[in-house]
Parts: C-alpha cells; structure tokens; sequence
C-alpha cells in the first residue's frame, strides 16, 4: 500500500511518500512553498520510483496553519483523489505535533500560532503508558496570556509542542517545551492512523481548518 503525505501548513512544505507506514522517500522546501507543491510531489514520486497510479491513498494535513498554504496543500490531495479514485485521510497539524510522543506526566498541550498575540491549541491526554492520546476536541484560539493561565491550571506539569517559533520562550508555567520546525512524514502517519478516510466523492467538500473565522466572532463581541 502507498500511500502519498502532504503538509503545507506551516513554513515548510514537505511531500513524502510511504509504504505500508514506512517512508519510502520525502522532500521538504522553506519559504512560499505550497505554489511548489505539485512539482515537488512529481520530484518525490520519481525519487522513490513510485508511480502515480500506484498511489492508494493520500493523507493530508488540513490545519490550522498558513491560511495559503492549507488551501493550495488540501486542493491538491482533493485533486488527487479525484484523478485516481483514492481515498484521502485529513488530518491535523495539532495531531500530528502530539502523535507518537510520550510524556511521564497526565498531558500535552500542542500550539502554533495564530497572529496577533494569539495561537491555537489543543490538550492532550496520555494513555497508562504515557503515550499521547489523538483526536482532540477542543481546539481553540487563544491568548498567550490565556494560554499561561491554562497551562499555571495543570500545575505546571504539562509538555508545550509548539509548531515553529510561538510563544514558548515567554511561558513559565510548563515542565516542558518541544519546538517542532517542521511535521515529520512518520508524525504524519502516526496521526493518519486514526484519522477517518474519506472516499473521492466525500473528498470534495473536505476544507482546510482554519480557525480565523473564530478569531473574527471572538473580535466582533469585544
């Protein structure tokens, strides 16, 4: 089974094909890099010697993150799927910074940001072995003073993943910070393990998920 990663969500794009969850190849470019994507995954395909045809499914992460980037990155897997009949599995950049990771303690807090002095973040449970729980149901925007306030609530001792440079170097109430610059083809996996797959004709409607239009309401009530 091959299976095709795309992630333009952040400053990097990167394309990366696996097989059976094994990387078989990938590329990442720095810098306006979603207008690439489509010949960087041409680039990827003919590194690894892997058809397009060959593809069974495409894995998308779909945000939040770079408002362009998302869309060019989620039209292109949506494109895909219709051309060659595969499924595509969404998934998010908040999931995929947490997929995989262990923590000796209760919870994670994965962040990225969101502008303006705010970022979007989502909390994270361990299982009894401490590895991170995926699917997360409360993504939000907030303050980076909100977000200090909820992370002094967890007594300190919650893991901070932030996507690129975001707030953690002003935070004091966390035991610990991993800065992530670029989501991995293997974290990407790791979260399209539990992601619903949707079929070429569900695809169609797939957007990115980008929060701004929370930010819009949060602004238009002050």
């Amino acid at each position: 089974m091959f299976s095709l990663l795309i992630d333009t969500s952040g400053p990097y794009s990167t394309v990366a094909v696996a097989q059976d969850a094994v990387v078989s190849g990938m590329s990442a470019i720095l810098g306006r890099p979603a207008e690439k994507v489509h010949s960087q995954i041409k680039a990827t395909l003919r590194a690894t010697g892997i058809a397009l045809s060959s593809l069974d499914s495409v894995t998308i992460v779909t945000g939040p993150g770079s408002w362009t980037g998302l869309n060019i990155g989620v039209t292109a897997a949506k494109t895909l799927a219709q051309v060659l009949r595969v499924d595509v599995l969404p998934i998010s950049s908040l999931d995929a910074l947490v997929a995989g990771r262990t923590w000796r303690y209760s919870r994670l807090c994965a962040v990225l940001s969101a502008g303006r002095g705010r970022v979007y973040r989502a909390w994270y449970d361990t299982d009894r072995g401490g590895t991170a729980q995926s699917g997360h149901h409360d993504a939000e925007v907030l303050t980076a003073e909100a977000l200090e306030a909820e992370l002094a609530q967890a007594d300190g001792s919650a893991l901070l993943i932030e996507y690129g440079k975001t707030v953690g170097s002003t935070l004091k109430y966390c035991s610990g910070i991993v800065q992530v610059l670029r989501l991995s083809p293997e974290a990407m996996i790791a979260a399209a393990a539990h992601a619903l797959p949707l079929g070429p004709e569900e695809a169609i409607t797939l957007t990115p998920a980008y929060m701004q239009a929370s930010l819009a309401e949060r602004d238009a009530k002050r």
